[in-house]
């Protein structure tokens, strides 16, 4: 009996020890994931070294293996060739990691189909990574607000060419608008005009103080942004009731 009870406390103990093994196993696997996620960010986009990437992500991550990731810093890196990211905070369970990162940039190249705003521009990637049992990357996916950051740092004020191509351009500078050489419904004769526009919520109320065509001066009209994809805007323009009378879409040449 006295065998059996000793026998009992002894699995019991090493029952106990193993299991605290086991989470101090998990434990110091987790804290190199994470301590993996800063550096692999560090070397990837504050250092610029690519290569790292092969011993980050799995050879079938997102179907392409570490070559997406090395085409995404780059072009990163090459839209803000200043670019410093800081990963925090970093938080492990299991295989699943998420972090923030913080990107900070001066954007002096094309990216996201914004055109440079040589502004220093800093936004935030939140991002949920699975590792497999080797410690790398099999899956990522998260949210940015980028987008937002880009579209707002480029603002309305810029060249812009209508689409589809053709002659005309419209440049807007701080409150003010100029059409060079541009249709006046897209089928007439070439006209030029200047003005003035006017925020009014999502609508933009165009007044004309400068025409080739005199009865055109002091007219006005409505239009509406209805979405940006980049620096392509899509647009309504409106009649003064306030209904739809063409859809157009420009794209920014240059800030």
């Amino acid at each position: 009996m006295n065998n059996f009870k000793s026998s009992l406390v002894l699995m019991t103990i090493i029952g106990f020890v193993m299991a605290i093994q086991s989470c101090d196993q998990s434990s110091k696997k987790e804290e190199q994931n994470k301590a993996l996620i800063v550096k692999a960010n560090n070397e990837l986009f504050n250092k610029g070294n690519l290569d790292f990437a092969d011993e980050v992500f799995t050879d079938d991550y997102r179907g392409r293996g570490p070559s997406i990731i090395k085409e995404f810093v780059s072009g990163r890196r090459t839209a803000f060739p200043d670019l410093q990211v800081k990963v925090d905070p970093v938080i492990a369970e299991g295989d699943m990691q998420a972090w923030l990162r913080t990107n900070t940039g001066t954007h002096t190249g094309e990216y996201m189909g914004y055109k440079p705003t040589g502004k220093i521009i800093t936004w935030k990637d939140m991002v949920f990574t699975r590792n497999n049992a080797d410690g790398k990357a099999v899956e990522e996916w998260g949210v940015s607000n980028e987008h937002e950051i880009l579209q707002a740092a480029s603002g309305i004020d810029g060249v812009y060419e209508y689409l589809p191509p053709r002659k005309g351009q419209a440049v807007i500078r701080n409150g003010h608008f100029v059409i060079l050489s541009g249709p006046s419904d897209g089928s007439g004769p070439m006209i030029s005009q200047a003005g003035t526009h006017k925020m009014s919520g999502d609508t933009v109320k165009l007044i004309i103080t400068y025409c080739t065509n005199p009865k055109l001066i002091g007219t006005e009209f409505w239009s509406r942004v209805r979405s940006w994809s980049g620096d392509t805007m899509t647009y309504e323009n409106m009649n003064d009731k306030g209904q739809i009378s063409g859809v157009r879409r420009a794209v920014k040449l240059s800030n």
